[in-house]
């Protein structure tokens, strides 16, 4: 239905370069940007089929075709689904922040993580992180400065991208938003 499987040699093989929205929820961003840049392809992976279904009904209802989601568990997805260097840009808008001590290991921004993403992503390709939870924030900065090949790029996250549906919810309410944009340091040799 929304799987892998759906995505045909046509759409890896096409030229345009893909961002990838994790987690991409109702697909309120992921719809904007591909609306926005159709001289780019979009890929939302949400594991909640409900979610999934209503993003896949307004890509049909508004006719986008640099635009796909699939349902899938985010960390299994980037290990075994994508192909090696298919992305240019992998988005974490607005994850659960699971601000649980108990639940915390359940959080997307965790060790390992940026082993996954160096592995979807190209060489010069970026991930941009954005959330509401300054906790969940600093654990981000705590893992990502720990992994001695990324660094952060002194771009402004929020930027001009269309906003997320929580990230609209969260400016009315008045809530900072924290991020941050980072990339892979080639290996020196």
């Amino acid at each position: 239905m929304f799987e892998f499987s759906t995505l045909d040699s046509t759409w890896w093989n096409d030229p345009r370069p893909l961002e990838i929205d994790l987690g991409c929820a109702r697909g309120h961003f992921l719809l904007a940007a591909a609306a926005l840049y159709p001289d780019r392809r979009f890929l939302g992976i949400e594991w909640q089929i409900e979610r999934a279904r209503q993003t896949r009904r307004k890509i049909l209802n508004q006719s986008l075709q640099n635009v796909r989601v699939v349902r899938a568990e985010i960390r299994h997805a980037l290990a075994l689904h994508l192909p090696p260097n298919c992305a240019c840009r992998i988005h974490v808008l607005f994850p659960d922040p699971w601000p649980k001590r108990r639940h915390a290991p359940r959080r997307l921004i965790n060790p390992g993580i940026f082993t996954l993403f160096a592995r979807v992503l190209i060489p010069d390709g970026t991930i941009r992180f954005l959330t509401d939870d300054e906790p969940y924030y600093l654990h981000s900065l705590k893992i990502l400065n720990a992994e001695p090949s990324w660094r952060i790029l002194p771009e402004d996250p929020v930027g001009d991208w269309p906003p997320t549906e929580f990230q609209t919810r969260f400016l009315q309410l008045g809530k900072p938003i924290y991020g941050w944009i980072a990339r892979q340091v080639p290996a020196v040799h």
